[in-house]
């Protein structure tokens, strides 16, 4: 999962600030004071999302122009950097995100801040695997929701103000939200709600859904039924008024035969609806619409022929009058088709004008084109001839339609009363059909076969609920919790500290430890010293690690902490130095060995002023010393 390699940092010059860490085992950061220890942890959480940069206010924050981390997950690297702000500025929105891996750090041009919030939180928590969990609501019920690795960056960092805390246990938790977010999410983080149990949830929401649907359904067809004998009656009663039924037929009705008598009704019905599709009115009406198009249509055609015809008269009469005045003056002979003859010389000539040539050709082109006037002229009189034929027809057969309407209008008293009777049969009969189309939903078969579903659907949710009960799983959480207490206490009672006689666990309603002992309950804030907070602080943390390290949990990998010494070292001075340093020295080993038998999968990350020059194990650790005068976050010559 995932570890940080190393902290990089960008100056507004473009010099680069390395800070590389070790995989899998404890990181020592030692220095004296205002040497930039502490914007380590607000480093590591301003290039995983933050909201707001946590540097202090000043050297580093005027002088970073970005804050980059390396991040590890299982060997694939990938690099996350992200702009600084000015103190008038809470952070930037964007990120440069690339493949880490690099065999040199990249310089500030490689950075592209391209990249937004959700991309980073999307990114990294499809690498480690993170899902949903669920939340159980105030009505009961519980509801789904999507998580980010964000949520669980809350075990992974312990700010000066929070590592001797007796009020707060984990990260920011004196924030209302995020000790609810812990409350919420700490079962899936632990196990106790997995991806199984989420998809039964899902699965029993639809049940639960489907199971209303159809009771909603079997209430409606029971109010139906209920009402059926009555609306089937007064249905009865309208089928007899409008010749639907016979009036002994409508006398004999019974509820048990109600049914019948109406399917005899709606069959009726239709069958007088269907004759009605042979009126003859009918008919004719929709002939003599037919016949009105088809004559506009003829008219339509008439006209554009009759236009046509008249510009093909205009054509006709200027060539042929251009063609009447040549013949007329009879200069152009029919038989010279070479324009060789003269018409003032009467001879031929052996090399003809140009003029005479063009002449000649002109005739033959005008000859030519009267030729196609002509039989355009007799084509469209001939159209002309046939639509005209057309349109008497059309008209003929309009008025012998229109004469045959007169005389059935002659007989309209029959044929209106006719007409009515068939619109009530059709009204009366459509409501019949209606009813019974909702009658055969609401029958017998149907209401049993709604039952039975609603059944077995009943039994299902009754198992899904017993698999997803909150109950079970806030049991399973608190079991989790006390294997995780467990731990604690036996390393507790290791070594020797106080509070250690009863059972330590986790009170998710805090979230805080308590000490169960015989007496009672016994909370974080009420153990005593600040030994106590320190030491138990850290035994909480490791174990909660070590339980998500061995269940495959898809959590971040580390741990970053800051000043665990302060109340020996308040300021960074000794108060009982032999008592204090020893104190201070038996929590890195602690730290150094609890890390290492994790076999590389945890990495611890201190930020300190403790300084154990002649502790080969501390020395061994330690990945920055700043206790040189220059030793710092930010180096001289970038201020």
């Amino acid at each position: 999962m995932m570890q940080i390699r190393r902290i990089i940092l960008y100056s507004h010059r473009g010099l680069i600030r390395d800070l590389p860490f070790n995989l899998g085992k404890v990181n020592i950061v030692t220095g004296p004071s205002e040497r930039g220890k502490s914007a380590i942890l607000a480093i590591i959480d301003y290039c995983l999302g933050a909201r707001q940069l946590g540097v202090p206010a000043g050297v580093i924050q005027d002088s970073v122009a970005w804050y980059g981390l390396e991040l590890d997950f299982n060997g694939e690297r990938l690099f996350v950097a992200r702009p600084g702000v000015d103190s008038s500025k809470r952070a930037s929105p964007l990120w440069h995100i690339a493949p880490g891996g690099f065999s040199q750090v990249p310089p500030i041009e490689d950075l592209q801040p391209s990249y937004k919030r959700d991309d980073l939180l999307d990114r990294i928590s499809a690498k480690l695997g993170i899902g949903a969990t669920l939340i159980p609501r105030a009505d009961g019920e519980v509801s789904r929701k999507k998580l980010t690795f964000r949520s669980g960056i809350i075990y992974s960092l312990q700010k000066q103000n929070e590592i001797a805390n007796p009020d707060l246990f984990f990260h920011r938790q004196s924030d209302p939200s995020i000790a609810q977010l812990v409350r919420d999410t700490l079962p899936y983080y632990l196990g106790a709600i997995n991806e199984d149990v989420i998809a039964k949830q899902a699965d029993l929401k639809a049940k639960r859904k489907r199971q209303r649907d159809l009771q909603k359904q079997l209430d409606k067809a029971a109010t139906a039924e209920a009402r059926r004998d009555d609306e089937a009656a007064y249905l009865i009663a309208e089928a007899q008024q409008c010749g639907l039924l016979a009036g002994d037929l409508a006398r004999s009705a019974t509820p048990d035969n109600l049914h019948q008598l109406l399917e005899q009704a709606e069959q009726f019905s239709r069958s007088q609806t269907e004759m009605a599709g042979s009126d003859q009115l009918a008919v004719l009406a929709r002939q003599i619409a037919e016949l009105d198009r088809r004559r506009d249509s003829l008219k339509r055609q008439i006209g554009s022929l009759e236009e046509f015809e008249s510009d093909q008269d205009q054509v006709y009469g200027s060539a042929n009058e251009q063609r009447r005045r040549l013949r007329s003056l009879e200069l152009i002979r029919d038989h010279d088709v070479d324009g060789q003859f003269c018409p003032l010389c009467q001879a031929d000539m052996v090399v003809p004008p140009p003029k005479a040539l063009e002449l000649r050709r002109s005739l033959q082109v005008l000859d030519h084109e009267l030729g196609f006037v002509v039989l355009d002229r007799t084509q469209v009189q001939e159209a002309l001839v046939e639509r005209r034929t057309q349109l008497t027809d059309v008209n003929d057969q309009m008025a012998a339609a229109r004469a045959q309407i007169l005389r059935l209008r002659d007989e309209d008293v029959r044929v209106r009363g006719t007409l009515e009777h068939r619109n009530t049969t059709s009204r009366v009969g459509g409501m019949i059909q209606m009813f019974l189309r909702v009658a055969s939903t609401s029958g017998d078969e149907d209401r049993a076969s709604l039952s039975m579903e609603i059944a077995a659907l009943q039994s299902a949710i009754e198992e899904l609920e017993e698999e997803t009960d909150f109950t079970s799983l806030k049991t399973k959480t608190a079991t989790f919790l006390g294997s995780i207490g467990g731990v604690i206490t036996r390393w507790a009672q290791a070594l020797g500290l106080g509070y250690s006689k009863g059972l330590l666990t986790f009170d998710i309603r805090g979230p805080y430890l308590v000490n169960e002992t015989e007496q009672g309950t016994v909370n974080f804030s009420r153990f005593g010293s600040g030994k106590n907070w320190v030491w138990y602080h850290l035994l909480g943390h490791m174990a909660l690690h070590s339980w998500f390290i061995q269940r495959g949990r898809p959590t971040l990998r580390f741990l970053a902490i800051d000043q665990p010494s302060q109340v020996y070292f308040p300021g960074g001075q000794a108060t009982d130095a032999e008592t204090d340093f020893e104190e201070v020295r038996r929590i890195y080993h602690w730290l150094i060995e609890t890390t290492r038998s994790l076999d590389g999968a945890f990495q611890v990350i201190l930020t300190d002023h403790a300084r154990f020059p002649d502790d080969p194990a501390f020395v061994s650790h330690v990945a920055h010393d700043w206790w040189e005068a220059d030793g710092a976050l930010i180096p001289a010559d970038w201020v």
